[in-house]
């Protein structure tokens, strides 16, 4: 193993198991509740001084300087969802201290919104992430096989070139192998299970359409996995088919867990093998009391550790399948609403929808986008901030065609508003 991957398996260990003894130091009875708002209180005393949005409120005494519960917190500060986000977007980031990045949304909900951020957030969240990992016997410095999207080979010039490069020197010196999700035809996936074959990966991880697409493709050529896996970690949305979890489990002989989470907050809960999925509670506060259309109750986030863009209330656009309402959510069975689709080309060919989102999140002038299948025919609908030229819609355009040549033609426009679903979520796919 390289020193680089040696030095930051050791650096990411210790951050875990520190990450560890804290939960175990603060789950006694109701002490949870009383640390994340302790927890919460500390990142507010610099949220109303350097944050002008709830600035003015704490100075028309509209919020309090401190909370002293989730109740009080729950009645004076307003949830942010996407409208108000777009709405208040400069007056909710910190003016103290500038970015040092920006998480551009986007995948399910098809609404992206770049927000700011630092380096140091990222501490957290990879904390989050091993931890949850950890539970199935995942180390730090394990090699793993990744079904991903590839947008480090959209960019374009020198500037795109140096990026791929700098993506494939990471990967070759952390132990990551990929192989594309934008190309999910039969042939493209059974070529990637010859090559988990003979991997030295100790899990896999993937988009959980496309490990739900590779699993049935393999089992259709009558393959046998015998790759080693610790387990199958599934991300970015929910298993398409109600039998996808037994199938992906059983043809590749691992335990599958789902690891839940967004652009905005990185990990967020973990499946555990107790049950459920568990909610890094130590860092973010959850909220689950508004009933959402889909069933179950939306998710909305508050982070509970210092941010460039501070998420109070933050409204992810999903709900989680709870019986109840709860104020201060740690473990739920399952999130509702969150699956994505493949475009379908022809001739076999299928591409995650999520290549979408990676072809249109540079351009930030744009608010919304939604791919419209007819048949063979797609056709790109944006919704913007401001006015597009010619060169963004190129750009687009040029990105779609890397993923593949038959989306260069996309036909692309410019609309007022996207379609949404009875639930009020705007579907990345629509197929008529």
């Amino acid at each position: 193993m390289n020193p680089v991957r040696c030095f930051l398996a050791r650096r990411r260990r210790a951050a875990r198991d520190a990450r560890a003894a804290d939960y175990r130091d603060a789950v006694r009875g109701d002490a949870p509740l009383r640390e994340q708002l302790s927890r919460f209180n500390r990142c507010w005393e610099g949220i109303q001084r350097t944050v002008p949005f709830y600035a003015r409120l704490v100075e028309r005494r509209a919020a309090p300087r401190s909370f002293a519960s989730w109740e009080d917190f729950a009645a004076a500060l307003p949830v942010a969802d996407r409208p108000f986000v777009y709405a208040h977007l400069p007056e909710l980031a910190d003016a103290a201290r500038p970015a040092e990045g920006w998480r551009v949304t986007g995948g399910s909900s098809a609404e992206p919104v770049s927000l700011p951020a630092w380096r140091a957030e990222t501490a957290e969240t990879e904390c989050n992430e091993w931890l949850g990992r950890s539970w199935y016997g995942i180390d730090p410095a394990d090699a793993s096989f990744r079904i991903w999207g590839h947008s480090h080979l959209l960019g374009t010039g020198a500037r795109g070139w140096i990026h791929a490069r700098e993506r494939e020197v990471k990967d070759a010196l952390l132990g990551i192998e990929r192989v594309s999700a934008y190309d999910l035809a039969d042939a493209s996936l059974l070529r990637a299970f010859e090559r988990l074959l003979v991997s030295p990966a100790a899990y896999m991880l993937g988009y959980s359409a496309a490990l739900d697409r590779l699993a049935r493709v393999v089992q259709a050529a009558g393959r046998v996995s015998r790759a080693r896996l610790k387990a199958v970690v599934a991300t970015s949305e929910s298993f398409p088919r109600a039998d996808s979890h037994e199938l992906i489990e059983s043809v590749f002989r691992a335990p599958v867990v789902m690891e839940y989470g967004s652009v905005e907050t990185g990990a967020l809960a973990h499946t555990h093998p107790g049950g459920d999925l568990r909610v890094f509670w130590l860092s973010y506060f959850v909220e689950a009391t508004e009933p959402a259309p889909c069933g179950g109750y939306r998710v909305r986030v508050t982070s509970l550790y210092p941010r460039a863009f501070p998420l109070v209330r933050y409204d992810l656009g999903d709900a989680l399948a709870l019986d109840a309402p709860c104020l201060g959510v740690r473990a739920f069975p399952e999130v509702l609403g969150r699956a994505n689709a493949f475009l379908e080309l022809g001739g076999g060919e299928r591409i995650h929808s999520e290549a979408v989102s990676h072809a249109v999140k540079p351009v930030r002038e744009v608010s919304g986008y939604q791919m419209v299948q007819e048949g063979e025919r797609l056709t790109l609908f944006l919704t913007t901030l401001a006015p597009l030229g010619e060169e963004a819609m190129d750009g687009i355009r040029d990105r779609l065609g890397k993923i593949n040549p038959r989306l260069a033609a996309v036909e692309i426009r410019v609309v007022e508003r996207l379609e949404q679903t009875r639930a009020g979520k705007t579907p990345l796919l629509l197929r008529r």
